[in-house]
């Protein structure tokens, strides 16, 4: 992390100082530029669309937990929080599903003519008990 603020900040200012003020060593500074990043951060931009993939094949309505047993089922072996992170990251929040409500209130309007689908067909849905009637519509 603090080799990161001397990385953006040396073309302003002279590393010697900034190594000095954040309490890290010059050689130690220059050593990490050298370094090839590590193996998770090498890993990181694939395990993102691996994890973005899952997230929209799942419908976006997989947690955390589940998306790590669907991954596993695809061969990409994750932790929780790691997930939690790469989620983070990348902004992505489940939907949350919506409980399912009956809409009973109304009932439905005919939209054609008055005349009954097939001659001698009759079905009134608020005399057999199917619907219950709160609403009368009157043209």
């Amino acid at each position: 992390m603090k080799y990161g603020v001397i990385e953006q900040m040396r073309h302003d200012y002279p590393v010697p100082p900034m190594c000095r003020l954040l309490g890290v060593s010059v050689s130690g500074y220059y050593a990490w530029r050298k370094r090839s990043p590590s193996l998770r951060a090498r890993q990181e931009p694939r395990l993102e669309a691996e994890v973005l993939a899952a997230h929209r094949r799942t419908r976006e309505s997989f947690g955390p937990e589940r998306l790590q047993k669907h991954l596993d089922e695809h061969g990409v072996r994750l932790g929780v929080h790691r997930i939690k992170r790469l989620r983070k990251k990348l902004g992505l929040r489940c939907r949350q599903k919506r409980k399912f409500k009956a809409n009973d209130q109304f009932e439905a309007r005919p939209t054609g003519g008055t005349e009954p689908a097939e001659p001698g067909f009759h079905c009134n849905l608020a005399e057999s008990g199917l619907v219950r009637r709160r609403h009368v519509y009157r043209d």
